[in-house]
């Protein structure tokens, strides 16, 4: 039976594409990386129970990810509970924390296999679990509001994101405000320097092509910019439900328009990409940390975001950067105006150091919260 130490991040449905997971993996090391230096070396490594690794998974071949502990299961979610509780009761004295990586299955997986065992269990919400336009017409939406109404108040933390999600948690789900704790995932900073002023005008989609990340307001924004001038391209990474959609809406759209479909790449190659981007657009209507924003102010990329919640809270804190629209017509306005000026540096190194201060002292709060005891 595995002996583990420390925190323990529970992941019942990872995928085994080799690519996603090694860049998964990759960002997880880097996570594990960063806590080990914040809390001075007393958590040497995150853990990590996972389904979903290939069928020839060896633990050998993952030595080069030096601050993970990994521990793969079976994928049928039964036999995954039974294994997972066995590894919790058998390393009861020794582990902090079960970290749910996410509220759904994550969650309910967790929560089972930790009860009689007096481990405390938090909750990862990254995104918006209580936004849906209609409840009642999502069965699978519906099921998932209706868990985390009984059962989330009962999760010894819920590690949020951003400040703005606070409240709707409490309202929605009648957790205490104490069990509450901010701390997102580190962002890795890129290395300094700077980059070479392109002549090209790029502008990117870059997330799950998923009805709710605002597909249709995008491509009716590039629609529009396009009726005014041509002398762009796009370019769109991510995969979902809606891929094939978005290429067609977009081509009816913009007949003649210059795009590339890069589909699902890896977290390096994204950094890359920044190279060639002018612009980022963002038209989701709801923003909780935003990751890829950040990511993107701080490779000198302008970002043009749908004003909300998460893309105001983004504004006040890098002040520059990133501009926000509400219709259509500013947004293109936008657009056009920072697709003329060219991209910039002038602000990267201020974002960067921005945004590595957040990174400690979100680290701190999280490191923290995995000390919060049974309730």
């Amino acid at each position: 039976m595995s002996r583990l130490s420390g925190p323990v991040l529970i992941l019942p449905n990872i995928s085994n594409d080799a690519t996603t997971l090694d860049d998964l993996l990759s960002r997880f090391n880097y996570y594990g990386s960063e806590v080990f230096k914040s809390s001075h070396g007393e958590i040497k490594s995150l853990n990590i129970v996972a389904a979903g690794f290939p069928h020839d998974f060896s633990s050998q071949n993952y030595d080069k990810y030096l601050y993970l502990s990994i521990v793969a299961l079976p994928n049928r979610k039964i036999t995954f509970l039974i294994n997972l509780r066995k590894i919790l009761k058998s390393n009861t004295n020794s582990i902090s924390m079960v970290i749910a990586g996410d509220p759904w299955l994550g969650y309910l997986l967790s929560f089972l296999a930790a009860v009689g065992t007096n481990l405390p269990v938090q909750v990862s919400i990254h995104g918006e679990p209580y936004h849906s336009t209609n409840l009642f017409a999502d069965f699978t939406a519906t099921l998932k509001h209706l868990w985390l109404k009984m059962f989330l108040q009962f999760a010894d933390s819920v590690r949020l994101v951003s400040d703005h999600q606070i409240r709707p948690i409490i309202e929605n789900y009648r957790v205490d405000p104490g069990h509450i704790s901010i701390s997102p995932i580190p962002i890795k900073i890129p290395k300094s320097g700077t980059f070479a002023i392109k002549k090209g005008r790029k502008i990117a989609f870059v997330g799950r092509l998923h009805k709710e990340r605002g597909i249709d307001l995008w491509i009716h924004i590039v629609s529009r910019l396009f009726e005014e001038r041509q002398d762009f391209s796009v370019v769109i990474v991510g995969d979902g439900p809606e891929r094939n959609n978005f290429e067609t809406q977009l081509l009816a759209s913009c007949s003649g328009i210059s795009y590339k479909f890069l589909g699902k790449i890896t977290k390096s190659d994204v950094e890359e990409l920044w190279d060639d981007v002018s612009i980022l657009l963002s038209t989701a209507p709801t923003e909780s940390y935003g990751l890829t924003l950040r990511e993107a102010q701080m490779s000198g990329v302008y970002v043009v975001a749908l004003e909300n919640e998460g893309t105001l809270a983004n504004s006040a804190i890098f002040t520059s950067g990133i501009f926000l629209f509400s219709s259509t017509e500013s947004a293109v306005q936008l657009m056009s105006h920072y697709l003329d000026l060219g991209k910039s540096n002038s602000n990267q190194e201020k974002f960067r150091k921005i945004q590595s201060e957040l990174n400690s002292t979100y680290l701190s709060n999280l490191i923290a919260s995995w000390r919060t005891p049974k309730y």
